[in-house]
């Protein structure tokens, strides 16, 4: 997924520093935090294939007839600063099944845009909101 995300960054002609792949010193520590806040599985689900069927409390279903799920993003700031977890799509990773990457949701958005369809999650790094249209 770096790859596939960095070659997506460059067409896009965004910065760098829109979105970067968190430095493996911090990896384990944010993941965790959003593993234990978020699932059932806690800090074990780092290499859980699916992180949606351990949600915690209430959930939502929306069914879109095209895999356009990034657009919802507009419910949140496009310069505010979100994590992004991908699924390691290639099997590529030697510690856990996701990525964690670390930029603006605007970038975010974009960069989804040029991508395949795939498994990912977002979410503000500091304390969680509620966003309302």
């Amino acid at each position: 997924m770096r790859t596939e995300i960095s070659a997506a960054l460059k067409a896009l002609h965004l910065p760098a520093e829109d979105m970067v792949a968190v430095r493996s010193n911090r990896y384990r520590t944010i993941l965790s935090r959003i593993l234990e806040a978020f699932t059932s599985y806690g800090a074990q689900g780092r290499d859980r294939l699916w992180l949606w069927e351990g949600f915690k409390g209430e959930q939502y279903t929306l069914h879109l007839k095209e895999p356009k799920g990034y657009r919802l993003l507009w419910l949140v700031p496009p310069d505010e600063q979100v994590y992004l977890l991908t699924e390691d799509w290639g099997r590529q990773k030697h510690d856990g099944n996701y990525w964690v990457f670390e930029g603006r949701a605007g970038a975010i958005e974009a960069v989804l845009r040029e991508l395949f369809a795939f498994e990912y999650y977002i979410r503000p790094p500091a304390k969680v909101r509620r966003y309302t249209a």
